[in-house]
């Protein structure tokens, strides 16, 4: 689903490329490839990154007005479930501990 999200929002862009200044196109990294096959199942990452390919393959012009912006983490994530959601946690200064 995200291959084929990301392939949609690509043509639609392209249709636009007359009157296109820049395209910003929000992606990660390709986890399976940078990771020699370590990594095969992250698989939102790899379709992120299988969409900046088929861009760049596909419509050449249209990457030429393109930035890829690829962040960790985005803003949103504080409203996600625990791990993505940030947490408070105790910190011990191990100077103030006594041996």
């Amino acid at each position: 689903m995200e291959r084929q999200s990301g392939k949609n929002i690509v043509n639609a862009v392209n249709s636009t490329l007359d009157t296109l200044d820049l395209f910003i196109f929000s992606s990660l990294s390709a986890a399976k490839k940078l990771s020699k096959n370590k990594y095969e199942k992250i698989y939102h990452f790899d379709a992120k990154a299988d969409n900046v390919e088929y861009l760049q393959e596909t419509y050449p012009k249209l990457a030429q007005k393109t930035v890829v912006l690829e962040l960790g983490m985005f803003a949103t994530n504080w409203r996600m479930p625990t791990p993505m959601r940030p947490t408070k946690v105790m910190c011990i200064d191990s100077l103030d501990a006594k041996d």
